[in-house]
């Protein structure tokens, strides 16, 4: 059965091989996975955490994009309202499902 890692694996290497940079040492990285780049933002969703956080590039304030990644056969109803309120804590204009 696929876990919901299984997923996010899938999704970070198709960030990946569309030229995101995942990797934490990276001075690059813009793809934050299980939280966002700042403090602030951090404080904003109070303890939850959206899947992925996409900016735009290194410098950005604010994410692009938050996508939330699910097993299959989640409830993609409940987990677009998660991602909607993820994007509209964090000013980000797109919001993702994997």
């Amino acid at each position: 059965m696929t876990r919901e890692r299984d997923a996010e694996n899938l999704f970070e290497q198709e960030l990946k091989s569309q030229g995101w940079c995942i990797n934490v040492n990276d001075s690059r990285r813009n793809v934050y996975h299980q939280c966002p780049k700042f403090s602030a933002d951090r404080k904003k969703l109070r303890g939850r955490s959206p899947d992925f956080c996409l900016y735009l590039s290194p410098d950005a304030v604010s994410p692009e994009v938050i996508a939330e990644t699910k097993k299959p056969g989640m409830n993609l109803s409940k987990t677009k309202q998660q991602a909607l309120d993820y994007a509209k804590l964090l000013d980000a204009k797109i919001m993702g499902l994997a």
